[in-house]
This record gives C-alpha cells, sequence and structure tokens, in this order.
C-alpha cells in the first residue's frame, strides 16, 4: 500500500519522523515528481530490482530506475497532464537522480511536487514517560540510563532486538508501536541495580488514549491554538550551532562497557531515531550516509564550554568513534537534520585540530573540513557534487549548506566538461532507464514553482 502526498514546497528528503527505528523516511518513498533546473515536470521510481537478502538487506536492491517528463507543462488542470517518454536532450540520469533526493539534502535538486509514500500496516500506539514528581527525581540519571539500554543495548535487560526496535524518542520518554516490553524491563532494570520496586510507578504509560505521537502532542484549549499539533521541537538558532549532533555508532557502543559509560556521562540530548533495522531496510540506491544507518544514537557530547567542547571532541573523542587511517576520506560523523548554519569539521591538515572560532567564513572554506563532508563523508559528497553539477549545471538551486553550495561557482560551473569526473564514477554505474520523446517544456517553469513557493512562506505567519 503506499499513499500520494502532494507538497508544494522544496522538500528536504533526507529524515522523515521516524520512532520506531525500522527503517529511515527515504526507505518508504515509491516515487518522486520534481520540477527539475532545466525546467522539465518529471516523475520517476524504481522499475527492477534483484534480492539482496545474502548481503543482509530485507528489501530489494534497486537496479533501475525510470522516468517520464511532461509534455505539456502548460495545461494546468491535473487531470489532462500528458507524461511521456523525455526528449532526447533531456541529458538527466534519474538513478542518478534518485539516489540525490533521497538522503542529499532539500532545495538543491529541484522542486518536489509530489511523493508517493509506502505505508506500513497501523501497530498500535504507546507512550511512557518518567514521573517528574519530587519522589523520582533522585532515580532521573538511573532512568537514563535505562532508556539507553533498553534502545541501544537490550539483551542486558533481557528484552528482544525487535522490542527494542519497536520503540524510540528524540525526548525524554518512550513512543512505542507494537509489541514492547519497557515497563517490565524497567522492573528489571531496578532489580539489576539494587533499587526497590516501589520505585516502579516512577515511569508509567502515559495518555493511554492517544493513538499516534500527534495525538500526546494536541495543544490544550489554554494554548493561542488549541487542538492543533505544534511544531516540536520549534525551530531555533542554536548558539551552539559550530559543532553539530553526533552520530554515535552501535560498534563503538557495543565494544566495551567503558564506552557506554562514557556515552552516559557526555551523551546530551540523546536522539534515538537509529537502531539495526534502519542498516538493513536500504534499497542501496540513496544518499543516507552509512554512519545514519549504523548509528546507535544520535547526541551532543559535551557539558564543557563551546571552544572546549569542539577541542575535546576532535582530539580524543573523534578519532575513538571512527576510523581515521586513511587521511583521504573523512568519515560522515553529523547527523543532517541538526546540523547549525556555521557548522565545520576539524581542521584539514590535522582532523585532531577543531576549526578556529576567530576564522572567517572564507578562512574556515579554505582551511577547514566543510558541513557537507562532515555530514556524507568524502566519497559520498563527490558522487553527490557530480550529480549536482550533471542535474543543475548553473545553479538554480543554490541553499546555505546544501550539496555543491561551497565550491566556487565560477568553476564548478566549468567542471560540466570535465570527462574525468562524471556523476557515477565515484560508485558503481548508474543503471537508469530514461525514456525520450518530442515533449516541450517551459525553460523557466522550475525558477516560477520556486518564487512563488518562497513567497508563500515569506508571507505566512504562524505566531
Amino acid at each position: 500500500m503506499h499513499v500520494c502526498v502532494d507538497y508544494f514546497v522544496i522538500v528536504f528528503l533526507n529524515l522523515f519522523f521516524h520512532f520506531d527505528r525500522s527503517g529511515m523516511g527515504v526507505d518508504q518513498v515509491l516515487q518522486v515528481e520534481m520540477v527539475l533546473p532545466n525546467g522539465h515536470h518529471v516523475k520517476f521510481g524504481p522499475t527492477e530490482w534483484e534480492d539482496a537478502s545474502a548481503d543482509g538487506f530485507v528489501v530489494p536492491r534497486t537496479t533501475v530506475v525510470s522516468g517520464v517528463c511532461r509534455s505539456n507543462p502548460d495545461e494546468e488542470d491535473e487531470e489532462k497532464w500528458i507524461w511521456e517518454a523525455c526528449p532526447e536532450d533531456f541529458d538527466v540520469d534519474f538513478y542518478d537522480l534518485w539516489f540525490a533526493v533521497r538522503g542529499g539534502g532539500g532545495g538543491t535538486w529541484g522542486v518536489v511536487t509530489s511523493v508517493s509514500l509506502q505505508l506500513h500496516p497501523y501497530l498500535p500506539y504507546k507512550n511512557f514517560g518518567f514521573a517528574l514528581v519530587e519522589e523520582c527525581s533522585p532515580l532521573a540519571p538511573k532512568y537514563e540510563e535505562f532508556r539507553a539500554k533498553y534502545l541501544m543495548t537490550p539483551s542486558i535487560l533481557n528484552v528482544t532486538k525487535e522490542r527494542s526496535i519497536a520503540c524510540g524518542t528524540s525526548d525524554s520518554s518512550f513512543h512505542c508501536y507494537g509489541d514492547e516490553d519497557v515497563l517490565g524491563a524497567w522492573e528489571r532494570f531496578l532489580e539489576l541495580n539494587n533499587i526497590p520496586l516501589e520505585a516502579s510507578p516512577c515511569l508509567g504509560r502515559r495518555n493511554p488514549d492517544a493513538k499516534s505521537f500527534g495525538d500526546m502532542m494536541i495543544m490544550g484549549q489554554d494554548s493561542r491554538f488549541p487542538g492543533k499539533v505544534p511544531d516540536f521541537p520549534p525551530p531555533t538558532p542554536l548558539p551552539d550551532s559550530i559543532l553539530g549532533f553526533v552520530l554515535v555508532p552501535q560498534s563503538w557502543i557495543d565494544e566495551s562497557e567503558e564506552n557506554f559509560d562514557f556515552y552516559l556521562q557526555n551523551g546530551l540530548i540523546p536522539y534515538y531515531s537509529h537502531g539495526v533495522a534502519t542498516a538493513s531496510f536500504s534499497d542501496q540506491a540513496n544518499s543516507l550516509s552509512q554512519s545514519q544507518r549504523d548509528a546507535a544514537a544520535m547526541a551532543y557530547l559535551s557539558f564543557a564550554p563551546l571552544e572546549e567542547q569542539q577541542a575535546n571532541f576532535w582530539s580524543n573523542v573523534f578519532p575513538n568513534l571512527y576510523d581515521i587511517s586513511d587521511k583521504t576520506k573523512f568519515p560522515p560523523v553529523f547527523n543532517a537534520n541538526h546540523a547549525g548554519p556555521l557548522l565545520t569539521g576539524p581542521l584539514k591538515e590535522d582532523w585532531t585540530k577543531a576549526c578556529p572560532y576567530e576564522l572567517t567564513l572564507e578562512e574556515r572554506k579554505e582551511k577547514c573540513i566543510s558541513s557537507q563532508e562532515a555530514i556524507y563523508g568524502t566519497e559520498l559528497l563527490n558522487r553527490l557534487e557530480a550529480i549536482k553539477m550533471a542535474v543543475d549545471p548553473n545553479f538554480m538551486f543554490n541553499c546555505h549548506n546544501c550539496i555543491a553550495n561551497n565550491l566556487d561557482l565560477a568553476k564548478a560551473s566549468h567542471s560540466e566538461d570535465d570527462e574525468s569526473v562524471p556523476p557515477t564514477t565515484i560508485d558503481e554505474p548508474s543503471k537508469a532507464s530514461n525514456e525520450t520523446s518530442g515533449a516541450s517544456a517551459v525553460s523557466f517553469y522550475a525558477a516560477v514553482i520556486s518564487a512563488t513557493v518562497l513567497s508563500l512562506f515569506g508571507a505566512t505567519s504562524y505566531f
């Protein structure tokens, strides 16, 4: 089953809101409809697959992506739209585009007008929260330890992997879908820590009538918008946006008890949207970094003042989390969804040294690992930049910290003629199927839609 959701916006096809940790948002996309920088209105999606279970994947590997173009772009009535093979001069590889838009950030590939999403069987929703009362407050640190163990090392609590994956959270509670063992595991945790079972009510079911996360978030009658679901967490300029939210590898957590203890002591604002299932649900034709899929959690890793934070992370923590022995391949270490506007990696010449605060933006660009490289890693970023140059060589869509935004645009605009950097040389060859016909298109169509969308957002006030 799938549903078609129409968006007249520039969609960020990266990580849709997922708490059950059974897959990432990009894994649920079946078809994308877009207006591209070349003016063509297209629909595309996978048309051929192969079994990948021998490699540990539970979904097939996408091998061919096909697409069509709309041949009557001036027609406003959607029921009269005509989808045909793309013209011979279309020159966009649908396999590469499919790879790029699912995980490669938003605002840089074109305007998404419609997305077909796969729906899964609806599972019962349960929410569990820690009681914020005086008698429970001394147990708050132990609750955080319990939460981390339930979601990252469930076997310690005699919880199955399947029941652990059914739950996740971005706040202080548990959001679970289907079978879970939260309250039973909480009692086992108390016993293991010699804590009287009288403390068990400190963790309990919240709002049993809520059937979804949205139900839990509905604003009350005393709010400005009663009955509505708020934008949560709200947009905010983070003062600590120079250091991003780190992807903590599950393999590092499993490595030793000391690593787990370090995480408990330093892992602030943990976001448990990851899990082992996210690594096996990929069709292997998307640009979500492997660090995203292999992470146990995303977290902010220090209480220290910002400058000390940076120095400590890059010199002491980062080399333990990731293999940095190959100096030609910087690893993807940050989560894309929570990257601040000033985010950078370490110094290019020494990955264990933080990018100094006193550098100007131009100096950061020259001397420090870019935010794009710190999010996607060197190899994946190289491929995405090559696709960007093929899809949008004139940089019609150029947003802050998006793919190729940090390049020298004057030089980059000529790189499309450089045969040494085709879009598919960094990974396996593209296997796209591009239909051809004599379709016509309006060259400025994408720009008109983009400008309209931005003006609509600019004229809208939510508060």
